[in-house]
């Protein structure tokens, strides 16, 4: 078991929400390892940026993005941790703060960027496609 958002308990794998380059066929993909791809849709609340290498979402009520869900082991979750630099005890210096939201999947985390988006490009129907 393992502490999740708010430290509830958690079994030992989690769902996560991807829309970038961990999602099938871009290039961090291989990090999700041997994790089970549940579904792939929209979700309302978020609008996303292009930021040219990767993208990054900020809440927006009247937005959706495409993600791709997977439930992902405690040690995956926190090799996610480190590429999208989040870190749960310093949250001003996390370049991405992991949240989590109650989706039509059931609970679900993902990364909301933390910097500022100045002169960021958003991206059109909120579907990154490098």
């Amino acid at each position: 078991m393992f502490l999740g958002y708010l430290g509830f308990e958690m079994k030992n794998t989690c769902r996560v929400a991807v829309y970038g380059s961990l999602k099938q066929g871009f290039f961090n993909h291989e990090l999700l390892g041997y994790s089970t791809h549940i579904d792939s849709g929209f979700i309302s609340g978020f609008k996303m940026f292009d930021l040219e290498l990767f993208p990054a979402i900020i809440r927006s009520p009247n937005d959706k993005i495409f993600v791709e869900i997977y439930e992902v082991e405690a040690d995956t979750l926190a090799d996610l941790d480190e590429l999208e630099s989040y870190k749960e005890d310093d949250l001003a210096n996390s370049f991405y703060k992991r949240i989590c939201i109650i989706s039509r999947w059931g609970p679900i985390m993902l990364y909301v960027y933390n910097k500022s988006l100045k002169n960021a490009q958003e991206v059109i129907g909120g579907n990154w496609e490098q």
